[in-house]
């Protein structure tokens, strides 16, 4: 996918190939190394608050 990125003027707009900048991102910064894909996502933290919530209903079902 290309996308246009309008630029102020004088400067023509230009493109920029949002797969190929994907693409070296992903080769560079070597994440295929970094992440181990066969392991499932972990959860997002929570915030305090979140985690309060959870400890009630926790305490709740126990």
């Amino acid at each position: 996918m290309v996308v246009i990125v309008p630029l102020r003027r004088p400067d023509p707009d230009i493109t920029l190939d949002l797969q190929s900048a994907l693409t070296t991102v992903y080769e560079d910064g070597a994440y295929d190394v970094q992440l181990d894909y066969a392991k499932p996502v972990p959860p997002p933290p929570l915030s305090a608050r979140q985690n309060a919530w959870v400890d009630q209903l926790l305490q709740r079902a126990n």
